[in-house]
Parts: C-alpha cells; structure tokens; sequence
C-alpha cells in the first residue's frame, strides 16, 4: 500500500489536466480568449472548463488573456505549411453524417452564427468582424458557383483552422469524421437554400 501511495505522489502534477497552450496565441484571438473565461461552454460547446469571470474583476483578466495571446511557438511556420496542406481523408468524407453535423453546429457554431446566439449577444461590439449568420444566409460561406464536393473542401479548411485575422478560431479538436460531417451539413444547408 505504501509503494502505490508513493507512485502515486509521483504523478501528481505530472498529467496534463488541459489542452497544449504553447502556441494558442495564433490559434486564438483575444476576444475569444476572454470569452472563454467568461462561459466556456457557450464559446466551445463540449469544453468542461469552470467560469473563470471572476479574473476580469481586476487586471488578472486582462492580463491572463494578454500572456496567452503573447504564446506563440517556435514552430509556427511549420505549423501553417501543415494547415496549407491538410484535407479531410476520403474515409473521412465517407464516413460523413449531416445529422451528426447539424448536432455539431449547435453544440459548437451557433453560439456566434446565429442571430440569438449567446456569444453573439455578448460580445457582438467587440467581434473584429461580425461572425455570419449562417442560418439567416449560408450562402457567405461559399461561392455559389462551387459544388457541394467544393463547398465540403472549403468549410473543412475553414472548421479546422478558423479564419486568419478574425475572431473565429479554428476546431481543430475535432476529428477529421467530425469536420466532414459538419461541412457537409452545412454545405447541403447551402445548396438547399440557392
């Protein structure tokens, strides 16, 4: 019992309790950061992570969200050439369920492209660019002249990485499968309403 006791000291502090933040400061903005803090689940759907609203009584905040958009990795050029180059497998694309994508966009997506959604009402004014809303016209994310295999690529690249320069960050949490049924549902969503 003893022995079991001291092993388990041992691993104390030793297991990571969350994800890799060496480099979310290109992943994330700052505006989504903060948002986070305040409601977790409302910004990342299946995040576990408490409130920590409180911080933004004082500095702390401010601070925090600071130090982690400062967090830039050593290997961020390596880390774009990947993004430029990553597609969704074809086993992916045939494993893809629009049901389980529609379930997706609301755990993950509507919180900011929907007209009511939470993350939208409270940080609307602060948004670089407004997130679209994608249920009032789905069409923004696309060009119409794109087919749905088109249209599938381009949201894929856009689920997992965000959009550069904006406060929309990238899902890249999310399994390949689970990228393309999401980009599959809301491309069908697309075409169905041209």
């Amino acid at each position: 019992m003893q022995e079991l006791r001291a092993q388990s000291l041992l691993l104390i502090g030793n297991r990571r309790q969350g994800p890799d933040l060496s480099q979310v400061g290109t992943r994330r903005s700052a505006l989504w950061l903060k948002a986070h803090f305040y409601s977790p689940a409302e910004v990342s759907g299946s995040s576990i992570m408490p409130s920590y609203r409180f911080l933004f009584q004082d500095e702390r905040g401010d601070d925090l969200v600071a130090y982690l958009e400062s967090l830039h990795g050593a290997d961020t050029p390596e880390h774009l050439v990947e993004e430029r180059q990553w597609q969704l497998s074809a086993e992916a694309i045939a494993e893809a369920n629009p049901a389980e994508g529609r379930r997706l966009y609301q755990r993950d997506c509507a919180n900011c492209h929907s007209v009511d959604g939470a993350t939208r009402r409270a940080w609307l004014p602060n948004f670089k660019r407004a997130p679209q809303d994608l249920e009032k016209d789905p069409n923004l994310l696309s060009m119409s002249s794109d087919s749905t295999q088109q249209r599938v690529v381009r949201l894929a690249q856009t689920v997992k990485f965000g959009i550069p320069g904006t406060d929309m960050p990238g899902h890249e949490y999310l399994s390949d499968k689970d990228i393309a049924s999401l980009s599959l549902w809301l491309s069908q969503d697309i075409s169905q309403s041209n």
